[in-house]
């Protein structure tokens, strides 16, 4: 089955930190920093494989044109970067995002455990990331994904699902209802299906 973007909602967040000011100029080491960095993330994590290339081969071009050589704030420069990531991905999902803090200061975000009341209900009431699966007409696979939640403890319903609509012609993912994600959000590697 051909599939091309299993999931474009996939939310990725890549974090640009410094510990200048907020109005203080970017050196040119910090936005080359940022740009490496951001760019390991998206290697590591970006769930649709076949961008990544491009991804990189652009910024980079950008980089060497001086395209970010005027930009002087985090906040502009994290602007602008995500700007460019989503014109190259067409995801507008995907988000550089500003801090004063460091990232030796960075606390890490853990998953939300489903012993969690809150959680525990939000993903029982939305079946674990499926609320509806099924074969349409035309040997169509359907998929409602109402959120993206934590794959520890959602990625045996998304491979189900995926399972039962891999031998399809075609597959709509209905996001119309999609929440967005938990805080943190892994991909599934697609060689499972």
């Amino acid at each position: 089955m051909k599939i091309i973007n299993k999931f474009t909602a996939l939310v990725l967040l890549a974090s640009l930190m410094s510990t200048l000011k907020l109005n203080a100029q970017l050196s040119v080491e910090q936005k080359k920093s940022t740009i490496d960095s951001t760019l390991l993330l998206i290697k590591r994590k970006y769930v649709i494989a076949n961008m990544l290339p491009e991804i990189e081969r652009t910024i980079m071009q950008y980089q060497a044109n001086g395209r970010y050589d005027t930009i002087s704030t985090g906040k502009e420069f994290a602007f602008q970067l995500t700007a460019d990531l989503q014109k190259i991905t067409n995801d507008q999902h995907l988000k550089v995002q500003y801090s004063l803090r460091s990232q030796d200061n960075q606390v890490e975000k853990k998953p939300v455990a489903p012993n969690d009341n809150w959680a525990k209900d939000l993903l029982i009431e939305n079946n674990y990331g499926i609320k509806k699966k099924a074969i349409l007409d035309g040997n169509i696979g359907y998929l409602n994904i109402p959120l993206f939640g934590t794959l520890k403890y959602c990625a045996d319903t998304l491979i189900a699902a995926m399972d039962d609509v891999k031998h399809t012609d075609a597959l709509i993912i209905d996001l119309r209802e999609c929440r967005g994600s938990t805080p943190i959000m892994y991909s599934i590697t697609p060689k499972s299906w």
